[in-house]
């Protein structure tokens, strides 16, 4: 026989006040998409993630997995593509079309992730982003073949910020395009 035990409804309120800060990061992740060790396999490549960007000229931006709860509403894709865009064409990478990136045998794309979920009233949203560069390769066991494959990826950044506009997103998407921006200069020394 199961025990159970009786808790007051104020103790039960103030329990789950407690947690909530809790369930809004593993919110967070779960929307950010990550998995246990929150990193992927490219990560673990022979010559690393940044050998990618080597002679990269310029990428499509593609904005991906946006809840539609009301975020997309408030942080509109076409406003976090075209805040990218301009960060890409001020470093001096272009920003292709999606008939240009097709024309390239890498046919690069940097994709965006914001995601973004109400706590509750007052309390802000958590977030999850992130930027991944996917490139047609040639995999190592058969380079007769072509796949499209993430080559490299930002750290993932999960967090809360107290409201929600396109300009917070931007904010909280800068060190992900800080961290692209590194790599890609590194990468072409």
């Amino acid at each position: 026989m199961a025990r159970t035990r009786s808790v007051s409804p104020g103790a039960r309120d103030s329990a789950a006040a407690a947690t909530f800060p809790l369930l809004a990061l593993v919110l967070a992740l779960a929307l950010a998409g990550l998995g246990p060790a929150g990193c992927s396999w490219e990560r673990e490549h022979a010559e690393g993630p940044a050998a990618s960007l080597a002679g990269l000229q310029g990428v499509e931006v593609q904005v991906f997995r946006i809840r539609d709860d009301g975020v997309r509403a408030i942080v509109p894709e076409d406003s976090l593509r075209a805040g990218l865009e301009r960060w890409l064409r001020a470093e001096g990478l272009r920003v292709l079309t999606p008939e240009e990136r097709a024309r390239m045998p890498d046919e690069p794309q940097l994709w965006v992730l914001f995601q973004a979920a109400r706590i509750g009233p007052g309390q802000g949203y958590a977030f999850g982003a992130s930027l991944s560069l996917i490139q047609s390769v040639r995999p190592a066991r058969d380079p007769s073949r072509i796949v499209r494959a993430i080559t490299w990826n930002s750290r993932n950044l999960v967090g809360t910020m107290p409201e929600l506009s396109p300009e917070q997103a931007h904010v909280r998407l800068e060190p992900a395009w800080l961290e692209f921006v590194g790599t890609h200069r590194s990468a072409n020394r």
